[in-house]
């Protein structure tokens, strides 16, 4: 629907923003691959899982795998940025219990986990538009109550730094961009 790309798209425009250039970028719930397609050639390689894909699909620079995370990610594969676009908020709770953990060991040091996540008022508002026909909606019931203020939570410890947050979309949406901080080597 309508609705649905433009909210899609001013998502990941804002999250886009924050993705260096020449990455290798693991996205989260990537539906169709259209973050990929908006990064262009910005990206040397992109993995995108959806568990709503029915296949898998290679293009010139990334790949969409159907599955749920983290389980389909491919073995020995390191990135530097990790998105999670309106997706975190569906992960059951043993998921949100050790995603810190799952992004810290995919990411190089220094790579980002960007992640949008709407606000509490949203499930409301998307219930009502779901009822006029405006949004689909159809894994409005995965959201199990999730609060924003887990995501501070779930990143805060010694692996990360929050190094931007911001509202967006009328204060109904949140973008925030965790940096793995790097790690003395050992000898």
């Amino acid at each position: 629907m309508l609705l649905d790309e433009i909210l899609q798209k001013w998502r990941m425009v804002k999250a886009m923003r924050h993705i260096p250039k020449h990455a290798r970028v693991l996205d989260v719930g990537s539906g169709n691959g259209r973050l990929f397609q908006l990064l262009g050639d910005h990206i040397t390689e992109g993995i995108g899982i959806d568990p709503l894909l029915a296949e898998p699909i290679s293009h010139a620079n990334y790949s969409l795998v159907p599955g749920n995370f983290p389980t389909q990610v491919p073995k020995g594969k390191l990135f530097d940025a990790i998105t999670m676009l309106a997706v975190i908020e569906h992960f059951p709770e043993d998921l949100l219990q050790h995603c810190n953990e799952i992004c810290r060991d995919l990411l190089h040091d220094g790579g980002l986990v960007i992640i949008t996540v709407p606000s509490r008022y949203v499930d409301t508002i998307l219930s009502i538009l779901k009822l006029l026909r405006l949004v689909d909606a159809h894994t409005l019931d995965e959201h199990h109550g999730f609060e924003v203020s887990m995501i501070s939570e779930i990143f805060s410890c010694d692996s990360f730094e929050l190094i931007y947050r911001k509202h967006f979309q009328l204060g109904l949406n949140n973008l925030f961009v965790f940096k793995k901080k790097r790690w003395p080597r050992s000898s």
